[in-house]
């Protein structure tokens, strides 16, 4: 395991923080502060930070990302704002996929050769049907009981190609539930493997894991796969409906096969959040055990862990603590701030916040 590395010597609140591998094996950290209102790109070598470049002043996002196109150039997503690093500055483009203008949330799937898109959109701007879900104002006796009709949402996988046309995937859009992607990510041959939840709102409210493979020929526009459910071209969208399989709540999908997709249990995660990074050497993990400090929720030890075994006997190791992240304000938090990427040299980068700012750590495996 390698030293610490600091990233960004800030007082920490909710800040956010997205990480790209590059080829060569160093990790680009965007890094959203809410202290300086600014968006940074910090690239990390094995020694050490090798550059800093801020991308965005007087900006407060919900959510940041970042991905590599098929140039190698590095793109980052600021909410709807994105942007690309080419000739030594930040340029703005307007590629993002829309259906009539309707997404929303926008990120990248991580790891596709070329850059992949996966956002929701309202269920009107693709003809889902109308239902009622049912709420309650207040409670007891006098509660009153309300209906309310919608459309919902649903999640999409979008492409941009390279002659001006769009795939834009979206999941079980004649259904009546709403579907969201949870996560994503793309094999090395461009196959889209989506993780989302099917849900229904209101008084009888619930939420079930499914997934589904999207083809890379689907979404180049060359083939429906065993998923797709219907098609509608136009001018310039090539519309495909697709539908998954339910994978149970406490599961990972790591892949496919012949007989469907290889499913492993969530590492022990005793409080919090697991996030997933997998590469062509394994799949790892970074869970948040119980804090130090249960009394003020203090020092929360960030966690690295491997996928071991082969077929169907696998099972997570044991934690390795990397460091204990800490929010510096009193109303923040500190769970968009982890991160964990795999770089395909042996090692994966882990960060997370300290009240005090931005760190990260190698760890080889």
């Amino acid at each position: 395991m390698g030293n610490t590395i600091e990233l960004l010597r800030v007082e920490t609140a909710r800040d956010k923080v997205c990480l790209v591998a590059e080829p060569d094996g160093n990790v680009h950290a965007i890094i959203s502060t809410t202290k300086l209102n600014q968006v940074f790109d910090v690239l990390v070598g094995p020694e050490g930070v090798i550059e800093k470049r801020l991308i965005r002043s007087n900006v407060s996002p919900w959510q940041v990302d970042g991905a590599l196109d098929s140039d190698g150039q590095l793109n980052v997503l600021i909410d709807n704002l994105h942007l690309v690093y080419r000739d030594r500055e930040w340029r703005e483009v307007s590629t993002i996929p829309a259906l009539n203008e309707g997404n929303r949330y926008p990120r990248f799937v991580p790891g596709a050769p070329r850059l992949t898109w996966l956002f929701q959109i309202d269920g009107s701007k693709v003809e889902a049907p109308h239902r009622m879900e049912v709420f309650f104002l207040g409670g007891g006796p006098a509660a009153i009981i309300f209906p309310w009709f919608t459309t919902g949402s649903r999640a999409v996988v979008a492409r941009n190609l390279k002659n001006n046309q769009q795939t834009m995937v979206v999941v079980e859009p004649t259904g009546n539930e709403d579907t969201a992607p949870e996560y994503a990510f793309s094999d090395p041959y461009g196959n889209v493997h989506l993780i989302y939840s099917r849900s229904r709102a209101g008084m009888l409210g619930y939420s079930l894991l499914h997934y589904v493979k999207i083809n890379n020929d689907l979404l180049e526009g060359v083939s429906l796969n065993s998923s797709a459910k219907t098609e509608e071209k136009s001018e310039s969208k090539r519309i495909v409906a697709v539908a998954g399989e339910p994978i149970g709540q406490d599961m990972l999908v790591i892949g496919e096969t012949a007989n469907g997709p290889v499913k492993v249990p969530k590492p022990a995660c005793l409080f919090g959040k697991c996030l997933f990074s997998g590469a062509i050497d394994g799949y790892y993990a970074l869970t948040v055990g119980k804090p130090h400090d249960p009394w003020f929720g203090n020092d929360f030890p960030v966690e690295f862990r491997s996928l071991l075994g082969q077929g169907v006997y696998r099972e997570w190791s044991g934690p390795l603590e990397v460091g204990l992240a800490n929010s510096g304000s009193s109303l923040g938090f500190i769970w968009d701030a982890l991160g964990i990427v795999t770089s395909g040299k042996n090692r994966s980068f882990l960060v997370w916040p300290t009240t005090q700012g931005l760190y990260g750590r190698w760890v080889e495996h």
